[in-house]
């Protein structure tokens, strides 16, 4: 990771407004767990480049694990804006509105990650998740058993309640 962050800071000697060596060096920083200084850079980048939606991705991602969901969902909404077909934005924004408890949205969040990359078993977990705290039961199964398929460990006692719920033992 050394002779990555030293082309980056040699890029941006050269140009310190450089978006893409900004968001490389804060992609690197937070590798290392620099969070501070990897959101300065991702801030310093969108200054420069506001529609780049990896920054973007990765500025709400760090904010969300910093506990600002706010500002946060701000970003990934912003990237699904500019590139409604890339999966991430998506899946970011899906599984944010999840852990906020607003369920229709996360629910069409998560499926719009699923037209994009359909055989994403976290996200089909995810959705099963979504679709149980919703209380629709029968397309919850579906995406756990699905997800399940896809490789994902899907908690057996959670699989378990909604076989019941749907009706199957």
């Amino acid at each position: 990771i050394a002779p990555a962050i030293a082309q980056y800071r040699a890029a941006l000697a050269i140009n310190p407004e450089q978006a893409s060596a900004l968001y490389g060096l804060g992609n690197m920083m937070n590798i290392e767990g620099n969070y501070d200084e990897a959101l300065r850079l991702y801030q310093q980048s969108l200054a420069n480049r506001p529609d780049h939606v990896p920054t973007l991705v990765n500025h709400g991602s760090l904010l969300a694990f910093r506990g600002d969901f706010r500002a946060a969902e701000e970003s990934f909404r912003k990237a699904a804006e500019l590139e409604p077909t890339a999966f991430a934005p998506q899946r970011q924004l899906g599984e944010l509105l999840l852990r906020e408890e607003r369920l229709d949205e996360a629910i069409e969040r998560l499926s719009a990650a699923l037209d994009i990359e359909p055989d994403h078993g976290p996200v089909h977990l995810k959705l099963s998740i979504a679709y149980a705290a919703a209380g629709r039961v029968e397309q919850a199964l579906e995406h756990a058993q699905k997800a399940q398929a896809l490789g994902e460990t899907v908690p057996p006692d959670f699989l378990a309640r909604l076989r019941q719920g749907a009706g199957q033992s």
